[in-house]
């Protein structure tokens, strides 16, 4: 018997983001089921692909690529489900995995060419409490995520 993996649903806040994040084994299908997203992924040549969705349309985000969804409206929520080509996607965070895992400010700030105090500044509006994702196990043992408005500067 096949065993089926739990489709994440994902809702998105006015001006909420998912911010830049990779799965390292398995590609996403991301279906809008309210409001509308920017999304984007970025190549291995570093060339970006973004796309808008709006209800009903679906876009994949393949294995290991950093990717993002964005929801621009300012007043009103969004909804997608996603799906992995895994059950073991994983899932790794870019500006926590930089800004809130300890690695040296002075490694970052070279890797940025930039100062540590500008590295500090980041860090200090960046904590792992950020990205405030919160997991609620739904009935069939769907996953539901609410996405805090980190809002796009």
């Amino acid at each position: 018997m096949a065993r089926v993996s739990p489709l994440p649903v994902l809702q998105y806040a006015a001006g909420g983001v998912n911010p830049p994040h990779t799965h390292p084994r398995a590609a996403e299908l991301l279906f809008v089921v309210e409001g509308s997203l920017e999304v984007g992924f970025v190549d291995t040549t570093n060339k970006l692909f973004t796309q808008t969705l709006q209800l009903g349309d679906m876009f994949v985000f393949p294995e290991g690529l950093v990717h993002y969804q964005y929801n621009a409206d300012a007043e009103n929520p969004a909804t997608a489900i996603s799906a992995f080509g895994s059950a073991n996607a994983g899932t790794a965070s870019i500006p926590t995995t930089l800004f809130a895992t300890g690695i040296d400010d002075n490694i970052l700030a070279k890797a940025f060419k930039t100062d540590v105090a500008t590295i500090q500044k980041i860090k200090a509006g960046w904590t792992k409490s950020r990205l405030n994702w919160s997991l609620h196990l739904m009935p069939q043992s769907h996953r539901l995520h609410s996405c805090n408005p980190t809002r796009r500067q």
